[in-house]
């Protein structure tokens, strides 16, 4: 990284047509910037400490930010130079936009008042919520290959002096965190076993598996996702001071996509496969229905993610199922402090009905039907029932109830006020009824139920 005083700074600046250089301190590009489809940059304010991410798309109309934060305009368009502009990375778009999404998501610029920007950008890719199989497959054989391998380091003559490049393993751990899916963080016996390989070959770790990093949505500066165990290792021995490192960079994966990941690369052999690789495996179907309720246990993605995890054996398959549906049972019991109320149980039509005769109002008389908010025929045919049962009451009340959010989102959107135009229409055209010499006109409406309740199984502390 070089720097460029204020008036070189203003010669490139020219290039793109910019029309204000006054606030800018000091100005610091990299190498290649200039001749990259885009780059990531960021603004400081030296006066305050405050910043702003952005980027910028060569051969686009040129500006200082995109920013609508009433300071940072000020600043920018002022002639007191306050700002230091820095170059952070170059490359495609599409790559600038998913580098500026990553920084501004891990401080939360949104809602950081450190940051000028309102937003935390948008990546390049779509968020999914379920595990994305393939990719985790492709990930794993990029991984198994050594296509994400670091570059060996080479003799004078070029040639490869290790099978892998390697990173000193203090900085590895230092920079990284490590990733576990599986509760117990490490198996001590392996990495002793690690260690005594290492140190019976004089602290070379030219055979040791990569320690692979993964650049993903979860870690946007990176994570260990396999070979923990091999970098514990090395760390412990008196001999070794480097490990080999495989990197990859994919900010589309999703943390339903790194369990699957982090699994498959630390799956076992059949026959030391233990009942904490099920419990594994199990859990991660559970936070696949967790992220997409239509998600299913004995569906073809469930299958194809114990299938890559080497789970063949019919009756392996079988137990992980389930533990799933234990897990998820659990789960939905536990999870949450209230639940939806289901009126079919018996106990629940009881207090249905006592909700029902509560809402009745003194002076009015009120003919109440419980029911679920479901089938429109359904709820006509009990309002003509109620009105044929009890012609002398001029108004029928409808207590109804959702047994899910979906149905009750439909219910509010369109099924409701269809029921209340069409009711409408048809008392209108009915005689009204005399109590006492008054005439009250036909109604008909309708009134929610209690829809939660305390969840008499509720576990604050539920894990999957």
């Amino acid at each position: 990284m070089f720097m460029l005083q204020f008036k070189k700074f203003k010669k490139i600046m020219n290039i793109f047509s910019a029309t204000n250089t006054k606030s800018i301190l000091e100005f610091k590009p990299i190498d290649g910037w200039l001749t990259a489809e885009a780059y990531l940059y960021r603004y400081t304010n030296t006066e305050n400490q405050k910043i702003y991410v952005g980027i910028h798309k060569h051969g686009e109309k040129a500006y200082f930010h995109s920013s609508t934060d009433e300071e940072l305009i000020m600043a920018t368009q002022g002639s007191k130079p306050i700002l230091i502009l820095e170059i952070l990375q170059y490359g495609e778009y599409k790559q600038m936009q998913d580098a500026e999404n990553a920084i501004l998501t891990e401080v939360d610029a949104t809602n950081n008042p450190q940051y000028y920007n309102k937003t935390n950008g948008s990546p390049s890719f779509k968020r999914s919520k379920t595990t994305n199989i393939q990719q985790a497959a492709d990930i794993v054989a990029g991984f198994e290959s050594g296509e994400y391998n670091l570059p060996p380091r080479v003799d004078e003559k070029g040639k490869p002096i290790e099978p892998c490049g390697k990173m000193h393993i203090k900085e590895l751990l230092a920079r990284y965190e490590i990733h576990q899916v599986r509760d117990v963080q490490f198996d001590f016996s392996k990495v002793r076993d690690i260690k005594e390989l290492i140190d019976a070959k004089g602290g070379n770790t030219d055979e040791c598996d990569p320690v692979n990093v993964l650049f993903c949505q979860t870690y946007p500066n990176g994570a260990i996702v396999n070979g923990s165990h091999t970098a514990r290792a090395i760390e412990l021995s008196d001999l070794a001071q480097e490990a080999p490192v495989a990197i990859h960079t994919d900010m589309s994966v999703n943390g339903e996509t790194l369990d699957m990941i982090s699994n498959m690369r630390n799956r076992r052999p059949e026959k030391i496969k233990s009942d904490s690789t099920l419990e594994d495996l199990a859990a991660l179907l559970v936070k696949n229905k967790i992220a997409s309720v239509k998600f299913d246990f004995e569906g073809a993605d469930a299958l194809r993610i114990m299938e890559l995890n080497n789970i063949l054996l019919a009756s392996d398959k079988k137990k992980i199922k389930e533990l799933a549906v234990e897990k998820w049972n659990k789960y939905s019991e536990g999870s949450r402090p209230v639940v939806r109320v289901d009126y079919r149980h018996p106990d629940n039509k009881k207090k249905a009905k006592k909700q029902a005769k509560n809402k009745e109002v003194t002076g009015k008389v009120i003919a109440f039907g419980p029911l679920a908010a479901g089938a429109e025929s359904k709820i006509h045919e009990k309002i003509v029932e109620l009105i044929e049962m009890y012609p002398e009451i001029p108004e029928v009340v409808i207590c109804y109830w959702c047994r899910t959010e979906k149905i009750e989102k439909k219910w509010n959107a369109s099924v409701q006020p269809k029921l209340i135009q069409q009711w409408d229409s048809i008392t209108q055209l009915m005689s009204p009824v005399e109590i006492d010499g008054i005439k009250y006109p036909r109604k008909v409406r309708f009134e929610p139920l209690i829809k939660e309740a305390k969840n008499p199984n509720y576990d604050p502390n539920v894990v999957i």
